[in-house]
């Protein structure tokens, strides 16, 4: 389950200038790996019984003029304070195998409690994220964005529901029954990331053949009649073809029957196809430019 940072909640790197302000994938992937960590833990515990602990304050993010970069910052808060709850979970559980008191298996069971409502903060502030970072360039597709984001905002309000579940467990076999719960629904929350991400990079790209396509009208109006430029703009719907089967063949991948107890990643393939159509829009630009600076008039008076 494998992410990869070369996309997360933003656009091109190379188009925004820098890398995506979730810091993206390679934040989640820890996450993931901490989260399986803490549930085998979890799971392999006998039961045993405490008190209700007061779940962690966290923030909800306000309209601002950058909504994604907001709810990634929530996310990103939410990740801290998430890796301090399973931190302080370790200690209690630690402490609770040592000395088995009443007191230390009450704390230990608090600890479960917070760790648990704050992975589930985070990875309900990182949909969030997420499906806020799919009205980018959303008009390109409207249809799948919809239907995507809908998924994501079901998820999200599940995990908003499972705090409200997990605040009044009181022993061990509550925990450890919720785990096998949310072990079960862990397939479907991956798929729909991953299609996210998917999804987030074909909406991107279709943007960038937006503005390829305009410029390329604009150059062929000012070029025209000269048989270079001719020859390459006959040429040109070959490619525009190539792109748009590598973007729906990436799209075709996010269908991958999942099954119950195991997640088939799709994600490293769909990426071979969004690489290959991100360099054939390269080559479309590049071409324009010789194009653009071949018969530019400050080009032709030199000749």
């Amino acid at each position: 389950m494998k992410l990869v940072y070369t996309y997360a909640l933003g656009a091109y790197t190379e188009r925004c200038g820098g890398s995506s302000p979730l810091c993206g994938t390679k934040l989640l992937y820890y996450f993931m790996i901490i989260f399986i960590i803490f549930l085998f833990n979890l799971i392999k515990t006998p039961p045993v019984f405490a008190q209700t602990a007061t779940p962690s304050a966290i923030p909800s993010a306000t309209p601002t003029p950058d909504l994604v970069k907001q709810y990634t910052s929530d996310y990103l808060y939410n990740y801290d304070l998430y890796q301090q709850a399973l931190s302080n979970y370790q200690e209690k559980s630690q402490i609770y195998t040592k000395y088995g008191s009443i007191t230390t298996e009450k704390d230990k069971l608090d600890a479960t409690k917070i760790a648990l409502i704050s992975r589930n903060n985070t990875l309900k502030t990182y949909l969030t994220a997420l499906r806020t970072s799919l009205n980018l360039y959303k008009l390109n597709d409207p249809v799948t964005n919809q239907t995507i984001q809908i998924e994501l905002n079901k998820w999200e309000s599940w995990l908003e529901e499972q705090n409200q579940i997990v605040s009044v467990y009181n022993n061990q076999a509550d925990f450890t029954n919720w785990a096998k719960i949310f072990s079960s629904k862990w397939v479907e929350i991956q798929t729909i990331i991953y299609k996210s991400l998917v999804q987030q990079q074909i909406n991107t790209q279709k943007q960038s053949m937006v503005l390829v396509l305009d410029l390329a009208n604009e150059i062929k109006t000012s070029t025209s009649g000269q048989q270079d430029s001719q020859t390459w703009f006959n040429n040109f719907p070959v490619t525009q073809d190539l792109i748009n089967t590598n973007l729906q063949s990436a799209y075709q991948r996010t269908q991958t029957k999942q099954y119950s107890n195991r997640f088939t990643n799709f994600y490293s393939n769909s990426q071979n196809d969004l690489n290959r159509s991100k360099n054939y829009i390269y080559q479309l630009v590049n071409d324009l430019k010789s194009i653009s600076i071949k018969f530019s008039p400050t080009q032709n008076d030199t000749q």
